[in-house]
């Protein structure tokens, strides 16, 4: 077992805040919206009154993905099907319209059977903080994804997700009754994360009417709206290139865009309808005349020293004795028959990003004969894509993490208590079944998630799938660091001599307690801790025979008694 040093907080959003939220019409998700109403003014907007696009306002995107360096991306690196053309994208009767056709057309890259419209605004228009809306129409279809977004102006930060990207509002065309909102962040792809929430709409509404979708960004806070109606406010983010609230305090340019296929909703089938069109009311972005917002801050490396700093490291080789009770609820498995997962939570959850990603991992959860299998259908490419977890309120102090695992190929798995920033546990699993364990430092006392992350990591060997995972008896206990058995064999040694010396020691008892500890300590001398534990037990059978009573004082009985005790479990741990 190793710790890895580097932050948690990848996985703690995972493991809690990007979970998946959803919001229905009439309910809220409240934000404190600052402590005065926004003074909004208009700062850019296109009402597409003409009978073409305005490209002094817009940029029309042309193909099928792009490049990254000198690597090209295809799908616009999400498995899209459309290649984006010019003659896709046309204004007409007071509407911006952007047409999925089912054709064929190529180019260097490679042939394609859809074409579709996107416009971008990053050669005219960026605004860091403010208002952004637009009144949308959607297409009903499977395999259409319209999407309102914000990505960054100058990649502040570092490449995507590092520097961010802001989703207004995305549609899956199959489900005309939802939109969902999103934000990405953390590091460069693939180590990003995000977090995401879905709006429901109220009976007799849709997708597929026009809707007003809005969200409005302060420093430090981000609210989505759809009609006006308030039901996401995010706070919580970050970059592993800046400080908080970093990305999100740089310029953004907007993006309008209908894709067709991809992860998000699948590709399209028999029964989808072509063409298939997003047309656009408007397009706003206002700011607040009231507010003064700072500039963005500066990229920092955060291999300077900052991925150790607030660590601290648990020195295994310690004399730990467990002095709390385990932490964990049903660590055993001998009560769990089903596990929550982001919408619903119960005492053990799960989490798959190749549900959210269909490149990402994946694993199937089941309890057989009061063992957790995990069944690896596919590996991903970060050790959180698979998260088995489990919510717990940890006082401050250290912690033995302990638990019994086995895997059908040796491999790698890492354990967090996440949200505790107390670094990341790497255990070597093997075919046998094995207790495995770990000690990690909490510094503050609150409520973490304790997690078990069963994808694969960058650097970790490709196993073949499907595989399974066992694991049971899992611990999160207390400990403190009790002294060497040297230093108590001594003080057991001086106690009994100073007891003998006033008296409280008479009798047979006398040379009956001080050979035990002589031998005691001759064989702990030699290294053999077995034979020193059996003379400290011989130690405790004369001070606790009834004839011995009336040759020793009750009181000093019983803390001779307690001392060692304490010292036989410590030589017999050490065995």
């Amino acid at each position: 077992m190793k710790l890895n040093k580097f932050s948690g907080s990848l996985v703690l959003l995972l493991a809690a805040s990007s979970f998946h939220a959803s919001v229905s019409a009439g309910e809220s998700n409240e934000g404190n919206g600052g402590d005065s109403e926004p003074d909004w003014q208009m700062t850019w907007n296109d009402e597409f009154d003409g009978d073409e696009l305005d490209t002094s306002k817009w940029r029309i995107d042309i193909g099928n993905g792009f490049y990254d360096g000198d690597e090209w991306i295809p799908g616009w690196g999400n498995e899209e099907l459309q290649s984006y053309q010019e003659d896709n994208v046309t204004v007409e009767d007071g509407k911006l319209i952007l047409e999925a056709r089912e054709e064929q057309v190529s180019d260097e890259h490679g042939d394609y059977d859809y074409t579709s419209g996107k416009v971008l605004t990053d050669e005219s228009f960026s605004q860091a903080y403010g208002r952004f809306e637009a009144k949308m129409k959607l297409p009903e279809g499977q395999g259409y994804w319209p999407a309102f977004w914000m990505m960054p102006q100058d990649d502040v930060y570092g490449g995507w997700a590092a520097s961010g990207e802001i989703d207004i509002m995305e549609n899956r065309g199959s489900e005309t009754d939802i939109v969902g909102a999103a934000i990405h962040y953390g590091d460069l792809w693939p180590d990003n994360t995000y977090t995401a929430e879905e709006y429901y709409f109220p009976d007799g509404q849709s997708t597929t009417e026009f809707n007003e979708y809005a969200i409005e960004w302060e420093p430090g806070e981000i609210r989505w709206y759809v009609n006006d109606e308030l039901y996401s406010t995010k706070t919580d983010w970050y970059t592993e290139y800046g400080e908080y609230p970093a990305p999100f305090d740089q310029e953004f340019h907007m993006i309008l865009n209908l894709a067709v296929g991809g992860w998000y909703g699948g590709d399209p089938d028999e029964t989808t309808e072509f063409p298939g069109q997003v047309e656009v009311d408007y397009v706003r972005a206002y700011e607040d005349a009231n507010a003064e917002h700072p500039p963005p801050g500066e990229k920092i490396d955060p291999d300077n020293g900052a991925e150790d700093e607030g660590l601290a490291p648990v020195d295994e080789s310690a004399n730990w004795t467990e002095v709390g009770e385990n932490l964990i609820e049903d660590g055993t498995f001998e009560e769990t028959t089903e596990f929550g997962d982001e919408n619903d939570s119960l005492v053990w959850n799960i989490f798959n990003m190749g549900d959210h990603d269909p490149n990402a991992g994946t694993a199937d959860f089941s309890i057989e004969d009061n063992v957790l299998n995990a069944t690896i259908n596919q590996v991903g490419w970060a050790w959180y894509h698979i998260q088995l977890m489990q919510d717990v309120t940890v006082p401050e102090g250290t912690y033995k993490v302990e638990f019994d695992m086995r895997s059908d190929y040796d491999r790698d798995v890492y354990v967090e208590l996440a949200g505790a920033e107390a670094g990341i546990l790497d255990f070597e699993v093997s075919e046998a079944m094995e207790t495995q364990t770990g000690y990690i430092n909490v510094e503050e006392a609150g409520d973490y998630s304790m997690l078990f992350g069963l994808g694969r990591d960058e650097d970790d060997p490709q196993l073949d799938v499907p595989y399974d995972v066992q694991l049971d008896n899992v611990r999160l206990v207390e400990v403190e660091e009790g002294k060497e058995p040297a230093d108590m064999l001594e003080t057991l040694e001086n106690l009994t001599a100073e007891y003998k010396d006033s008296g409280d020691i008479s009798g047979p008892l006398v040379n009956q307690l001080g050979n035990s500890l002589r031998q005691a300590d001759h064989h702990y001398s030699s290294e053999r801790e077995e034979q020193a534990a059996k003379f400290i037990d011989n130690y405790l059978k004369h001070l606790n025979r009834g004839p011995n009573n009336r040759h020793i004082d009750a009181d000093v009985k019983s803390e001779l008694n307690s001392y060692a005790e304490e010292l036989a479990g410590q030589l017999k741990n050490a065995e």
